[in-house]
């Protein structure tokens, strides 16, 4: 593959751009030593994702060469080691790596590494989530329609939040009330997502990042309370569980939540 071809390819997984570049260093694989003769070079690290990373470097590998890259990410004390990255694209001290053997230390790595750069509202959506689970929390419009014993986090249990959404679009006050449900209720089917989830580990993230992230994705979703806060697996995935209990509200989406939620927990 030619040069723009692998750095576009490269790039379908979204980048952050960090403010503070970081050291890295990167090993030939195999007895080869590189094309000046080098068994290893040093670099600094411009923007990454999970799945690969720009890097500046006197030392410019080949294009198809294989390193193992040491990365130096901020805020960690040990580096973190990328065991395969092959070189998908070279320019004048500029090459891009994708990172094709990865450890499950390395991935959380990179995770939290993607967090910490994003506006992170992990933390906030979790709380909003277990308000709207306990007994004691802020009152909960609608609260007399909620079996709080149903709501564990288990996937099961978003039958009951669809009934009570059933119940609640009807209510008396319910436009009132309209952008505090979708968020409690939004948060809530998000936590189920990400305590379920097998395949990525979700984290929330606002709007304003999502769309600094994939452009083209965010741009027909506009900006009101169901994209206020979206789940992000660190990869490519976008979900929109806010969205989607906005839309049960209206009566514009036939999917329940728990075939929602099913479908974001198996993509793969």
């Amino acid at each position: 593959m030619g040069q723009e071809g692998g750095a576009a390819e490269l790039r379908q997984y979204p980048r952050v751009r960090m403010r503070t570049p970081f050291p890295c260093a990167f090993f030939y694989s195999g007895w080869y030593g590189g094309p000046e003769g080098n068994r290893e070079g040093l670099g600094v690290v411009f923007d990454i994702s999970r799945r690969g990373a720009k890097v500046l470097s006197e030392t410019v590998p080949l294009v198809g060469d294989e390193v193992t890259a040491s990365l130096r990410l901020p805020s960690q004390i040990s580096s973190t080691v990328i065991q395969v990255a092959r070189v998908r694209w070279r320019k004048a001290q500029e090459f891009g790596l994708e990172f094709t053997a990865l450890s499950k230390t390395a991935e959380m790595c990179l995770h939290g590494l993607m967090a910490q750069s994003l506006n992170d509202r992990t933390e906030a959506m979790r709380e909003l989530a277990h308000q709207f689970v306990i007994d004691n929390g802020p009152a909960i419009f609608g609260a007399l329609y909620l079996d709080r014993k149903k709501l564990d986090y288990g996937c099961d249990s978003l039958r009951h939040v669809d009934s009570f959404l059933a119940q609640v679009r009807q209510s008396h006050g319910m436009e009132e009330a309209w952008a505090d449900v979708v968020l409690r209720v939004g948060a809530y089917v998000g936590e189920v997502i990400r305590r379920n989830s097998t395949h990525h580990a979700w984290y929330w993230i606002d709007f304003d990042s999502a769309k600094a992230l994939d452009p083209t994705a965010c741009a027909d979703l506009g900006g009101d309370v169901g994209v206020s806060a979206i789940l992000f697996s660190g990869s490519r995935e976008f979900a929109l569980p806010l969205l989607q209990v906005d839309r049960r509200l209206r009566r514009t989406c036939e999917n329940d939540l728990l075939s929602f939620a099913e479908s974001m927990m198996n993509w793969k």
